[in-house]
């Protein structure tokens, strides 16, 4: 039952997926263009605004990953 549940809820937001993905993408952009370094005091900044980057890449390949798993899955 609870296998059910979790692929009718996939295939509900199966087609914004990629609306995600390029919304991450934007946020990624937006984030690396108002990244500055100013000087020693602005280290530690920058280095949470580059996890902070790495962690939104990592989000839009699990859901690339996601929708080519799912593609897969209803061709067969």
């Amino acid at each position: 039952m609870n296998f059910k549940v979790w692929c009718k809820s996939f295939l509900c937001i199966y087609h914004v997926i990629p609306n995600i993905t390029s919304s991450i993408d934007k946020l990624i952009l937006l984030k690396g263009a108002n990244s500055s370094y100013f000087g020693e005091g602005a280290k530690n900044s920058t280095v949470k605004q580059i996890e902070g980057l790495i962690n939104l890449s990592q989000r839009k390949v699990n859901l690339i990953n996601l929708k080519i798993l799912t593609d897969e899955a209803l061709l067969e």
